[in-house]
Parts: structure tokens; C-alpha cells; sequence
């Protein structure tokens, strides 16, 4: 998991023939790939070389732990925003 300045959902496999992937991709729940996704165009909108959005960081580590529980078993959700 992390943003991109493209639009659509921060979300990223290794060894696949689609590297980014969509929530509905992921069968996520709808009001999680919509948060995703407004995260991710909130990360779009900041100049930058800018400071990072107020709460961005708290929501992307709120949305990494919904990822986590949503793909439990399923996939690896690192949260590459954060390195």
C-alpha cells in the first residue's frame, strides 16, 4: 500500500500480470476501497514538495489496519507510505 500521482486506489501486487490493483480487484468492502481511494487522491492534491495533508499519515496507518483485516489470509498488506 502506497500512494501514487495517479488517480485511483493505492494498492500494489508483486508477481502479477496487473501491478495496481482496484479495491473491487480485492473484493474489498465498499466504504474501505472509497476511503483508499480518497487517501490517495488527498495525496494527489498536496504540492510536492509540500508538507504531507493534516491526518494523512493517521489515516493511511487507520487504513492499512482495515486492509490487514479485510485481506486477512488472503494477501500481505505492507504499508509502504510509511518508509
Amino acid at each position: 500500500m502506497f500512494p501514487e500521482w495517479a488517480p485511483g486506489w493505492p494498492l500494489w501486487e508483486d508477481f502479477t500480470e496487473r501491478y495496481r490493483l482496484t479495491g473491487l480487484d480485492l473484493r474489498l468492502s465498499a466504504p474501505l476501497s472509497s476511503a483508499l481511494y480518497d487517501w490517495n487522491q488527498t495525496w494527489m492534491e498536496h504540492p510536492e514538495d509540500g508538507p504531507l495533508p493534516d491526518g494523512w499519515l493517521e489515516a493511511g496507518r487507520s487504513l492499512h489496519r482495515q486492509l490487514q483485516h479485510e485481506l486477512a489470509g488472503v494477501a500481505e498488506v505492507r504499508p509502504e507510505f510509511l518508509n
